[in-house]
């Protein structure tokens, strides 16, 4: 059988209960056969049956901790689905078993019940107790309301062995059904009283385990809301809504051109139509007053007053002088777009404390980088006279004093820089660059006044040490080095000769006297190594003559100059280097570098005081949600499903929940976000919070999510860029998304209570399959998902879910399509479920009462349901 497929059994027990028959104390007695042999012969084996006793119900006085390994619902968990039978699994998959007084058969009852019960039909009592209600015994028995399936009295179907994937679980659920909005109770008590398997009301029985749990607001479990999901196509026009402006006639009035639409538009919405010319020129005339100007019609009424005048929308960006670029002049003359940007100022207005709390908390780090910063400043300007002042202009001084330094820089190579400056074959050594030094060769000392004239003066040390030493290897006349020949072992032979007194020259004997040596030496190490026969002077090891001829060669050859050019340090360049590392001029230095590397966030200024531009993570849309829903999608709440009732009337289809498609609208965010922005930073401003000239703290509306360059994990990013990066570009501009931005999303809004009821309900777009033969074609399971990048919960029903633009949901005009593609909305499991009696009905409850509990379990599985819609449909 295949351990990997999932697979249900009646019963797992001990093969002891076999035939096993009951007896006293609710014990299952049994025999076995026990035969008697002498090994020593004499008597003939003899054979009797000996009868044995199993431990039963009234052995066991609890469950040990451990026992239970899960139970559904969780303790605690509340909107659970009244159509699921509740259960408890067993890390002993025999439990339910183990202790049962009756033989072992697939209508074993088990020793053990779960009932699930109101707070008022089971009653928790002290000790580990319960008392059940007889209401609620009676629907474990016959009550009619269970279709007389008299649930206990079958008590054997409701605990059964899983397998799967090599696991075995033992599992006892109890098949009552749920009511919704009912706080429950469930519990593990004995079946047995007197040997008889029943159920007790009024009397306080053990509890050996217990759980609390509530049901949700309704019976719909996640199969009936899915089904009652279908798409629906809105009008093009869905999400924009009509504006009346007030004109010259006088009359404020709705013109087909003034139609703003909200933070999301139909697919099929187009973008704002342009304000006619001589419209135009007249709201400009209006809005002449919000400008700055010198002109006394636009800064005081006829009475002489001051003239209170409408935001500049974009002025905080605006540098002196320059032209307002195309985003600001849209944003102003056009009363679509500054309605929007008057959104994003009431955002500001209601949310104030927010904002300045989300800027309280980033202050603490602000004035401590301010603070190191002008310590780091004043430091800087001390140093900077001391070394102006201070520093020797001879550069071997100052190689004197700074190169006391070395040996705490790190060079690229690994190590000190003192390390390579004074390594072996160098001619300074590192012990002239120490303290020491520096006190032994102080001038005015005993020492000092000793020393010959000008000795300690740094530019003859820095002379005499940085030059090749004097050659002693001197030759002396008609005689030849030991540096000229090869092997070490005619050194160590010469300097022998040398201590015995014997003169080296060129001469035979000499020669023949250092062989002799070395000969000795061989014999010795040829002993150690365990021969035993004398090594002769023809053996092939010494090779005498060839030694002799190689050091009558090499001894009057040309002595081998040693290199030294290397050896030299190249002062200049030590004396440049050390003035880079410690100079304090300069906004490079290394104390400058220390003390900004441990701030983030500062500008290419960062020795001036720093300014602070906050990064607010507040998304926009949440503000939509609290105050101004409608504006999500204008209409939303009048699109709904229709149908024709039996008198060819329409009317609200009241059993299906729609889907509906749609599209983020750059426009509406952009101006949003600017008045947003605008708000926010006056009121920084008001509160006596430096915030920097330019800076655009709230840049986030939808906030999708994005990868983080830096380590590639997804993270909600920005939606827009800051406002002094928009240049002179229209409204709505792709220019103004952030990095991570993708473009305009493709959102998906459902109208459906799944996801308050299931809120972990997975959603993702699948491509078709390319290969399949039907219309529409099959969904290709093996090619990647386009996973949401936003999620948004509109209302307490209302949640919707947008797609990055990808080149796959692009026709070849470039518009967001759904039509090749699948909107899969999966249930995640909560485990494995069963179908109480509220779901089964008809021939399944028949096959409740017949079957055993293997075939309960296998009727009554609840697979996770998966709902698949092609985008044609919307």
């Amino acid at each position: 059988m295949d351990d990997n497929k999932l697979t249900f059994y009646t019963y797992r027990r001990s093969a002891a209960a076999n035939g096993a028959k009951p007896a006293k104390n609710q014990r299952l007695k049994g025999e076995f056969k026990l035969t008697l042999q002498e090994t020593q012969g004499g008597h003939p084996p003899e054979t009797a049956d000996v009868d044995f006793l199993l431990m039963g119900p009234l052995d066991a006085k609890g469950l040990k901790p451990g026992a239970v390994r899960r139970t559904y619902p969780a303790h605690g968990a509340f909107n659970v689905d009244t159509d699921n039978c509740p259960y408890v699994e067993f890390a002993a998959e025999d439990l339910p078993w183990r202790y049962s007084p009756e033989a072992n058969s697939d209508e074993m009852e088990p020793w053990l019940l779960l009932v699930v019960g109101t707070r008022e039909e089971v009653t928790l009592l002290s000790g580990g107790r319960v008392v059940l209600s007889q209401g609620l015994v009676n629907a474990y028995t016959d009550d009619p309301d269970n279709n007389g399936l008299d649930l206990y009295k079958k008590g054997f179907r409701w605990a059964h062995v899983q397998k799967k994937d090599g696991v075995t679980i033992g599992r006892l659920l109890s098949p009552r059904g749920l009511k919704p909005s009912q706080s429950y109770v469930a519990a593990i008590i004995p079946a047995y009283e007197s040997g008889v398997f029943d159920l007790r009301a009024g009397t306080p029985i053990p509890a050996y385990y217990f759980w609390k749990f509530a049901t949700s607001d309704t019976e719909q479990s996640f199969v009936d809301l899915a089904k009652r999901l279908k798409p629906l196509t809105p009008k093009k026009a869905v999400g924009q809504a009509p504006v009346a402006y007030q004109t010259s006639s006088g009359q404020a009035s709705v013109t087909p051109w003034m139609l703003v639409g909200g933070a999301l538009t139909g697919l099929e919405a187009a973008p704002p139509v342009p304000v006619p010319d001589g419209v135009l020129e007249e709201i400009q005339d209006h809005f002449m007053a919000i400008r700055p100007t010198t002109d006394p019609k636009y800064q005081r009424d006829k009475d002489g007053r001051p003239l209170v005048r409408l935001p500049l929308y974009g002025e905080p960006w605006l540098k002196p002088g320059d032209d307002e670029p195309a985003w600001m002049r849209e944003l102003n003359d056009d009363p679509r777009h500054r309605g929007v940007a008057g959104l994003g100022m009431w955002a500001g207005i209601e949310w104030q404390e927010h904002i300045v709390d989300a800027a309280a908390s980033q202050l603490g780090a602000f004035y401590s980088a301010a603070r190191h910063i002008r310590g780091l400043t004043a430091g800087l300007a001390a140093a900077r006279s001391l070394w102006e002042h201070r520093l020797p202009r001879e550069r071997n001084q100052r190689l004197q004093l700074l190169g006391l330094a070395l040996g705490r820089m790190a060079a690229a190579a690994g190590g000190s820089a003192l390390e390579h400056v004074s390594a072996d074959g160098r001619t300074l050594p590192p012990a002239f660059f120490s303290s020491a030094a520096r006190r032994l060769l102080r001038p005015g000392t005993a020492r000092a006044r000793l020393a010959k004239e000008g000795a300690l003066d740094p530019q003859s040390l820095f002379e005499s040490m940085n030059r090749c030493p004097p050659d002693k290897r001197e030759h002396p006349a008609n005689l030849p080095h030991t540096a000229h020949f090869s092997g070490g072992m005619v050194d160590e032979a010469i300097a022998a000769l040398v201590a015995e007194g014997v003169l080296f020259h060129y001469s035979g004997v000499a020669y023949e006297e250092s062989f002799e040596f070395l000969h000795k030496e061989e014999q010795r190490e040829y002993e150690e190594l365990g021969f035993e026969e004398e090594l002769g002077w023809d053996n092939p090891v010494t090779e005498p003559e060839e030694r002799r001829r190689e050091m009558q060669e090499a001894a009057y050859n040309p002595y081998p100059e040693r290199p030294c050019a290397t050896r030299f340090a190249n002062l200049d360049a030590l004396d440049a280097l050390l003035d880079q590392a410690i100079s304090p001029r300069g906004d490079g230095s290394f104390m400058v570098r220390r003390v900004l590397s441990r701030i983030e966030g500062l500008d290419d200024q960062p020795l001036t005081p720093p300014e602070l531009c906050l990064d607010f993570h507040i998304p926009a849309w949440k503000f939509l949600k609290e105050y101004a829903e409608e504006w999500f999608l204008p209409g939303l709440g009048q699109l709904q499903l229709e149908t024709v009732d039996g008198e060819g009337h329409i009317v609200v289809d009241s059993e299906k929940d729609p889907v509906i498609p749609a599209r983020t609208n750059a426009y509406f965010s952009d101006a949003f976000l600017v008045g947003f922005n605008q708000q926010a930073l006056a009121e920084l401003r008001w509160r006596n919070i430096p915030v920097a000239a330019g800076c655009t703290p709230l840049r986030r509306f939808w906030e999708p999510l994005g990868r983080n360059p830096h380590n590639g994990q997804m993270e909600a990013s920005e939606d827009i860029r800051g406002l002094h990066a928009w240049g002179d570009t229209p409204l709505g501009d792709a220019g103004h998304e952030a990095p991570a931005a993708v473009g305009e999303n493709l959102v998906l809004i459902f109208k459906s209570q799944i996801w308050r009821r299931y809120p972990e309900t997975l959603v993702y777009l699948l491509p078709e399959d390319p290969l399949s033969d039907r219309q529409p074609k099959d969904p290709n399971w093996q090619a990647v998902h386009i996973e949401p990048n936003l999620h948004v919960e509109i209302g307490p029903d209302i949640v919707a879910f947008g797609f990055p633009q990808v080149d796959a949901l692009l026709d070849a005009q470039g518009k967001i399509t759904l039509n090749k593609h699948w909107v899969v909305i999966e249930q995640v499991p909560r485990g494995i479920n069963f179908y109480n009696v509220n779901k089964l009905e008809g021939q399944a409850a028949m096959n409740m009462i017949n079957g055993n509990s293997a075939q309960f379990a296998d009727i009554a599985f609840a697979p996770p349901v998966r709902v698949l819609i092609h985008g044609s449909q919307f």
